[in-house]
Order: C-alpha cells, then structure tokens, then sequence
C-alpha cells in the first residue's frame, strides 16, 4: 500500500476512528497526600482536521479535600480548553493547549471564594493504540505564560488520558 501512496509512510497509523473524523475520551485522576485527597474528571472532543492534526475541545471538574491548615476544606474546581496535537512522526506529536481554570479558595474558616487563570501549554506526548479504533496518550506539557502558581503550584503538567473514534 506505502508503494501505491507515496504519503502513506509518512502517514501517522496510531489511529483510525470507525467511519468519521470525531473522537472521544478523556482521563481521570485521583491523588493522595499526608494532607488530603482529590478526584479529578477530564473529558474531551476532537477533530481529525488532516492525517497529522488532531484538534479538539476539553472540560474538567476537579474535587479535592485539604487539611493542611488544620481545619478540613473541600473545593470544588472547574475549566475548558482548546488543543492541537501534530503528529510529528507516526506515533509522537508535539501539542499545544490554551487552558482556564477556575477554583475555589478559603477566604476563611467558613466561606470561600473563587479565583481562575488562564495557561498556554506547550509540549510533546506519545500515542499509543489499543487496538485499530482506540489510542492511550501520554503528555508532558510546561505552561508558558508563567502562571508557576497555578493549581498544582509547578509550571509541568504531565497526562495520561484515552480516546476513540465515533
């Protein structure tokens, strides 16, 4: 087939949803410290725009509940995005992601109030597939707008998510 398409070797193979371009998927996570615990939610929708691009769109809900200051504290934080993933070889794609969050903060013991920010992430990942309709994605993202103290109080932003195709 590479001998009768000259593109096709170039052509990524990690990933062929069933009869369209839209694909599915997401990831979930849940983190455990000396101070508490959270259970996070991402789940996005994409595009195959060419044999290289994959664009899409993202929500997320994050739950964590916190002790480090003494009195117990659970807040609630939501956000979108936009992203872009280029397969720069068959299986591995630089990517980028425009991202806001909005979380919740204690203002005291008994209230709390909201605060969000906006990140630009830069990076790379690998695709794995599961499958000819499935693929397991790791990324390594590093936000570039400077925003060190965000949620998760470090620039990097490391992924491990799922997606398949309608």
């Amino acid at each position: 087939a590479a001998q009768d398409d000259p593109d096709q070797a170039s052509r990524p193979r990690s990933f062929q949803p069933r009869s369209g371009r839209v694909t599915y998927g997401g990831s979930f996570g849940f983190g455990i410290g000396s101070d508490g615990w959270g259970a996070s939610l991402r789940g996005e929708l994409g595009y195959l725009a060419t044999d290289r691009l994959w664009v899409g769109a993202s929500g997320r809900f994050q739950w964590s509940h916190d002790e480090w200051y003494g009195d117990s504290y659970d807040a609630f934080d939501y956000g979108v995005g936009a992203w872009g993933r280029y397969f720069v070889f068959d299986r591995v794609f630089a990517s980028t992601e425009w991202d806001w969050t909005s979380y919740e903060v204690p203002t005291s013991p008994s209230t709390s109030g909201r605060e969000s920010f906006s990140s630009l992430l830069v990076g790379a990942g690998y695709g794995q597939p599961l499958g000819s309709r499935s693929v397991f994605l790791v990324e390594v993202l590093c936000d570039v707008t400077g925003n060190v103290n965000g949620v998760y109080g470090t620039p990097w932003v490391t992924r491990l998510s799922f997606a398949t195709g309608f």
